[in-house]
């Protein structure tokens, strides 16, 4: 008869736990998914990190011809793991075929990747780098070239077969938990530190004794950079010249792809059909983002269009598929890989210029008088809307900031009712708590008023704000700012806000939106900003009542 521990019987006679497998020794597991961990990261001793040179080697000669990774004690020693620290999601409930291959593909492929970037980054041309990489991971693996192809095409395959049994949301997990894990162990380099070191070594030429920092690589006045070649000319012109393509699209007419560097990791251009289509990661500001274009419509403000796709809708995976087809692809194995994100963008394509640059200039100097004022006019509709949603990087008329004018594009087409198009917009509520939103309403109060009584040559405020705008189009594009024709697009945009503020539209058109975010955002796991909606609203109509407010003051004046 066995005992609680206090003595007393409990009537029935139990057996001693069974002992410990040998293979569950301290600081010893599988990558095997769901066994419990029998050693805390306190208990043992962390290995050293893995070289991504050596690394790169080990993944390729240990992958099968399939593509695939077996776990294995010697994968995981060598990207610098205990076996046991893979705590991912738990395995499924039912059993799933290959389930652990799965696991250690996932993080092999993963880091493979990573690996190829590290190098690629070490290089003056990163490009090459990549390519250099990935030569040295096909001298190593059985599959050579499709080293990274045929791993994806697996990795495909499986989840494809475990689905009656996976929901989608267990294989994000799955690759986040892989990638906060390789963060640590393969960090990716951050370009603005290896700019800054670079450039913090100084060289001396040994042809002409000028001096050059390691950022350039060579000297300048002997080697003299080279001008772009016809053909990335032409590739930038053919681009340029296709037409948007609709947000729907069938995917498997997808014929290339192109990643541009920018701000919050770039997006991807993708050619479908006859078309283009925009690729973005959506991150924290999705909804506000999401929001912002919803608000647009309403007020009849042309922005770039916008819609959002779940990491759990098919439609996620065939986007991937496609862009694994193309010749694009098989330049650059990293490109359209969004393990990463949750949620997608699928922007519209405008074909156009930024409002930014000696382009832009040209293009504004040759404008007809008509289509110039037309332009101006255009921006001062956009400040009002911006003014409604507080969306303080474009144009710095309400804010103290020097703006960022590359946010406004110009459409190739002049023929078009609109030829200024926002992009990269989103909400930014400020909280009802704090100074910090009556200050905000205070000068917008002040800025409206003016603006209705046609008298804001004599405000002060505006009258500093107007030349922080015309030095943020001097510095970014060289113009000369059309202040009234400016002011009189403000003019229409407030009024467009103050009206459907009083006749309830405004508000209508909100509780749609947030209504149509919170089903698009329901699988969010992490925070997509989508729990702030109610709050934006509020913000929002707090905005739009002081402009209706001002409206009233000034016809009353």
């Amino acid at each position: 008869m066995t005992t609680d521990g206090s003595g007393k019987g409990k009537g029935k006679i139990c057996k001693p736990p069974p002992p410990k497998a040998k293979g569950a020794q301290k600081g010893h597991n599988s990558l095997e998914y769901g066994k419990e961990p029998t050693a805390t990261p306190q208990d043992v001793t962390p290995l050293p990190k893995p070289q991504p040179e050596e690394a790169l080697k080990l993944l390729a000669r240990l992958q099968h011809g399939d593509g695939s990774w077996e776990p294995s004690e010697e994968l995981a020693l060598g990207l610098g793991l205990h076996v046991f620290a893979l705590e991912i999601p738990r395995k499924p409930a039912q059993d799933v075929p290959a389930w652990s291959v799965v696991v250690s593909t996932t993080l092999a492929c993963q880091a493979l990747q990573r690996c190829i970037s590290i190098i690629g980054s070490a290089k003056t041309d990163a490009s090459a780098g990549r390519s250099e990489a990935l030569a040295v991971a096909a001298e190593h693996s059985v599959l050579g070239s499709k080293v990274l192809d045929v791993a994806g095409e697996w990795l495909e395959a499986a989840w494809d077969k475990a689905k009656q049994h996976v929901r989608a949301r267990q294989r994000h997990e799955l690759d986040l938990k892989v990638k906060s894990i390789l963060e640590e162990l393969l960090p990716l380099p951050s370009w603005k530190e290896q700019l800054k070191a670079k450039m913090a070594i100084h060289k001396t030429c040994e042809v002409c004794g000028s001096e050059y920092t390691a950022a350039v690589g060579k000297c300048t006045r002997c080697f003299p950079p080279e001008r772009p070649t016809v053909d990335v000319e032409q590739d930038n012109r053919k681009w340029r010249s296709l037409s948007p393509a609709p947000l729907h699209v069938d995917w498997q007419q997808c014929e290339g792809a192109l990643h541009v560097e920018g701000g919050s990791g770039g997006v991807t251009l993708l050619h479908v059909g006859e078309g283009v289509l925009v690729l973005k990661k959506q991150r924290m500001t999705a909804a506000a983002e999401f929001l912002a274009i919803q608000v647009a419509k309403a007020i009849g403000i042309r922005v770039a269009d916008m819609r959002l796709i779940s990491w759990a809708e098919a439609e996620f995976q065939e986007i991937n598929a496609a862009i694994r087809k193309t010749s694009s692809f098989e330049k650059n194995p990293l490109l359209g890989i969004w393990r990463s994100t949750e949620f997608l963008g699928i922007l519209e394509y405008i074909p156009g210029c930024t409002v930014q640059g000696p382009e832009f200039q040209h293009r504004l100097q040759d404008m007809e008088p008509d289509s110039l004022q037309k332009f101006w006019f255009e921006v001062g509709e956009i400040v009002a809307y911006d003014a409604l949603i507080n969306n303080v990087d474009r144009i710095p008329l309400l804010w103290d900031n020097e703006g960022n004018t590359a946010n406004l594009m110009l459409l190739d087409n002049l023929v078009k009712e609109n030829r200024v198009v926002g992009i990269d917009q989103a909400v930014a509520p400020i909280v009802a708590a704090g100074p910090g939103r009556e200050r905000f309403l205070s000068r917008l109060k002040e800025l409206s008023e003016a603006v209705f009584r046609k008298q804001w040559q004599d405000s002060a405020l505006v009258s500093s704000s107007l030349d922080k705008v015309s030095e943020c189009f001097m510095l970014s594009c060289g113009v000369q700012v059309d202040k009234t024709t400016l002011m009189s697009g403000l003019l229409q945009g407030l009024t467009k806000v103050a009206d459907l503020m009083e006749d309830g539209s405004l508000a209508t058109a909100l509780d749609e939106a947030i209504a149509a975010g919170r089903q698009i955002f329901r699988p969010a796991t992490v925070d997509m900003g989508h729990k702030e909606l109610p709050h934006m609203r509020d913000f929002i109509l707090a905005t739009a009542e002081t402009i209706a407010l001002a409206r009233r003051a000034a016809f009353a004046a």
